[in-house]
């Protein structure tokens, strides 16, 4: 896929960096900032955490409603680190995404990347900022006048927006990934009623000695649509469009 603009601020990490978190440090980070329960870090190699974090520094450019949210199997983890490889490329990220290591589920992999992309989340976490406090360098203190004097009024109330702006986007690109999480179940559930409402009209129409002979069929199917899971209806889809 061709690059588009470059939109993001590029990082290297390496083992011997001094910045490095340790594993419950990142496992924190991931759960405060996702409201989510990851309990290892190996566990993050199904790739729909890390999609989620790049919509919030870069809104849409995951879609939520394909991001298999539940995966559990190997050919899901590569499918999601494979929308995440596709957005690094429309931002202009220069990270290869090591796909076929994730999806093995070894820690050492898992943790080496999450160390890579917590960096690349706080450097671009600040521009992101920037780009949306509409600060112009007139507006940021001299680099001289700073080192001697120390931090002016001015600098002060710079960074202070800049610090305000940083923690709203991030509120805001939350709330919005929230939303579209909320209407994607919405849509999910309201597919239930409409599938379980075709299964009695078919049922009312039959003759009687379809519906007593059916009745039994008709009752499993309902309690199969209602404890249907997400995970079923995307292996279901997945199943149709392969066969066709």
């Amino acid at each position: 896929m061709d690059r588009k603009e470059n939109l993001c601020a590029n990082v290297i990490a390496t083992s011997q960096s001094s910045e490095n978190l340790s594993r419950i440090e990142l496992l924190h980070w991931v759960n405060s900032t996702l409201g989510k329960n990851v309990k290892r870090v190996e566990d993050l190699c199904s790739g729909s955490e890390y999609c989620e974090f790049l919509n919030l520094l870069f809104p849409g450019c995951v879609a939520v409603k394909k991001i298999k949210q539940q995966a559990n199997q190997e050919h899901e983890y590569i499918y999601n680190l494979k929308l995440l490889q596709r957005a690094f490329n429309e931002i202009g990220c220069d990270k290869a995404v090591p796909i076929e290591k994730l999806a093995k589920k070894r820690f050492q992999d898992n943790f080496e990347f999450l160390q890579w992309f917590k960096k690349f989340f706080n450097a671009n976490v600040v521009c992101y900022a920037e780009r949306k406090s509409h600060v112009t360098e007139r507006d940021l203190p001299i680099k001289s006048t700073a080192q001697k004097y120390g931090p002016t009024t001015k600098s002060k109330a710079v960074h202070g927006t800049l610090s305000g702006v940083e923690e709203l986007t991030t509120q805001v690109a939350k709330m919005k990934l929230s939303l579209e999480t909320v209407e994607e179940e919405r849509d999910f559930y309201f597919q239930k009623l409409k599938n379980i409402e075709q299964m009695c009209l078919h049922f009312v129409n039959e003759t009687p000695e379809q519906k007593q002979q059916g009745v039994d069929d008709v009752i499993r199917n309902i309690v199969d649509e209602l404890y249907k899971t997400e995970a079923d209806a995307g292996a279901s889809v997945d199943s149709t469009e392969s066969d066709e």
